[in-house]
């Protein structure tokens, strides 16, 4: 769902064949600005009403990604200490079976 105040980025990639949408971003307020007050015909007037009108929905779209971005960064924290931790446990079961191999050929061997 695309939200007011998000530029919509993509781009197609004809050689593999496919559609890519970049992640969204809220549109920057004074470059939107003015873009805007050089396409747009209107009096100048009625352009500060447009701009007065666009600075809060710019606002609300910064904030909005905000918290996307901290809910997203938490989540990649989140699964990287997860993949952590199953290579650690991961590690300390080929530590225990190297043991119990290393014990059982000195069993085997008399060498104990």
């Amino acid at each position: 769902k695309k939200h007011a105040g998000f530029p919509a980025y993509g781009y197609l990639d004809v050689q593999k064949g496919w559609f890519e949408f970049s992640f969204p971003r809220p549109a920057p307020y004074t470059s939107t600005i003015e873009l805007l007050s050089k396409t747009m015909t209107i009096e100048k007037s009625q352009f500060y009403t447009v701009a007065r009108t666009f600075q809060p929905v710019a606002r609300k779209a910064t904030q909005t990604m905000s918290e996307y971005y901290k809910d997203f960064t938490e989540r990649k924290i989140a699964s990287h200490k997860d993949k952590l931790k199953k290579i650690k446990e991961r590690q300390a079961r080929v530590r225990k079976i190297n043991e119990d191999l290393r014990t059982m050929f000195r069993k085997e061997n008399y060498l104990e």
